[in-house]
């Protein structure tokens, strides 16, 4: 890198952790491991490209450019690879839906690996200013990027809408160093400079309105069943729910987008709007240019079972043609019960008209779930996934939004969602 012309040299020390699952990938469903220490990398590519998009997002490709560089000029911010401080790898199984039908396309089931939560990166960042004003310009705007990371508007990695990838900061360090000042230059090129935190700082630091939550608590009514990959273990029933790196049963968060896609889909339907569909949900096409990320985030959600347990149930296979029962099909199964939350957020266009009608059906569909009338996971055929909510709270960065779901009850900000579909 090139310090011709600049006067201040700023690096960041970020050190962050991964509240959910985490895929950085080599293209094969596997995570990224650096060879040589066996642990897994978090590329300087990848923490450029984010912050760099987010930066394009709001301030402009130009801007962008200015900052990170173009084929025309150099990068005024330097990035660093990161390595994990563990390995604790998890993996799992997912299917491609086929939006038309809802149903499994053939030849598309897959699983994948994820790093679990808890894994503790440490990102550094070399800013390159020429004076004050652009240090400390520059020096916020990093500000800024790492306490999107810290509130869930960006993400490393792929397969973000289902969860993946979203960090928390831990601790963020400055150094300092002006190589007009003999001594500063000294330190800089021994590597001995002084760290000063600056966690609140970053944390202060004011954001766009970008992101809507709405979350729903509630508790299943009947035994839940997302099945984990099979252990080929004679002393463990042939499925059981899926468990996070922790142990926990969870519903994964892309178990949730597919419930959650196909009864907003219904209903979009119904309202006469199927292009809201792919604002929402994105758009996957053979054709690249017309590809589009969706907007709609879904974390895991932690089935919490405070002594609850369904036990161990028996099952036969019966051929339909003579209703006799298939030989060698005997199966068991340990579905879960419990008390549940799940967490959905849309990032804003920023078009009224087209937020309020993601918004709206987005509630619709959460509502449809809370109330018993989509199902969750496998077994809905024989009244499995069946979820009672609570209440749901929706939060728009303004207003808070709270719908006890065993009332009728309706706010007037909510209703003003429900009339964007109308």
């Amino acid at each position: 890198m090139a310090i011709k012309g600049k006067r201040f040299v700023t690096v960041l020390f970020a050190e962050v952790k991964n509240i959910g699952p985490l895929h950085i990938g080599t293209g094969d469903n596997e995570i990224l491991i650096d060879p040589t220490e066996n642990k897994a990398i978090l590329p300087a590519t990848s923490i450029a490209g984010v912050f760099r998009s987010y930066v394009s997002e709001h301030d402009g490709v130009e801007k962008a450019n200015e900052i990170f560089g173009s084929q025309e000029r150099e990068s005024q911010i330097y990035f660093y690879d990161s390595l994990s401080d563990q390995k604790n790898v998890e993996r799992r199984p997912g299917v491609r839906i086929d939006p038309a039908t809802g149903a499994a396309m053939k030849n598309h089931k897959l699983e994948r690996e994820y790093l679990g939560a808890n894994h503790q990166f440490l990102l550094k960042m070399e800013v390159y200013s020429e004076n004050e004003d652009q240090k400390e310009k520059l020096t916020n705007l990093l500000y800024q990027c790492l306490n999107a990371l810290d509130q869930q508007h960006i993400n490393f990695g792929g397969h973000g809408t289902t969860g993946v990838g979203f960090f928390q900061l831990v601790k963020v360090e400055k150094e300092e160093f002006d190589l007009e000042d003999a001594h500063s230059l000294g330190n800089y090129l021994k590597r001995e400079g002084v760290r000063e935190e600056v966690t609140d700082l970053v944390k202060n630091i004011s954001l766009p309105l970008d992101m809507m939550e709405i979350e729903l608590d509630g508790h299943l009514t009947t035994p839940l069943l997302v099945k984990a990959p099979s252990t080929n273990n004679a002393d463990l029933p042939d499925a059981e729910n899926i468990r996070n790196s922790d142990g926990q049963y969870i519903i994964p968060g892309s178990s949730l987008k597919g419930v959650l896609r196909n009864q907003c889909q219904r209903i979009l339907n119904y309202y006469k709007k199927p292009y809201v569909i792919e604002i929402a949900f994105g758009k996957d096409t053979k054709e690249y240019e017309e590809r589009a990320k969706g907007r709609v985030f879904i974390d895991d959600s932690i089935v919490e079972q405070k002594g609850q347990n369904s036990g161990v149930y028996h099952r036969i296979k019966i051929d339909r043609f003579t209703s006799g029962v298939f030989g060698g099909a005997l199966m068991t199964e340990e579905p879960i019960l419990g008390s549940i939350s799940l967490k959905v957020r849309y990032k804003l266009v920023h078009d009224p008209k087209i937020d309020h009608e993601v918004i709206a059906v987005l509630i619709l569909a959460l509502r449809d779930i809370g109330v018993g009338n989509v199902a969750i996971g496998s077994g809905n055929n024989v009244g499995r996934g069946r979820l009672q909510g609570n209440k749901m709270v929706i939060r728009d960065g303004k207003d808070t939004i709270v719908i006890q779901l065993d009332r009728e009850e309706r706010s007037e900000k909510l209703t003003q969602y429900i009339r964007a579909l109308s």
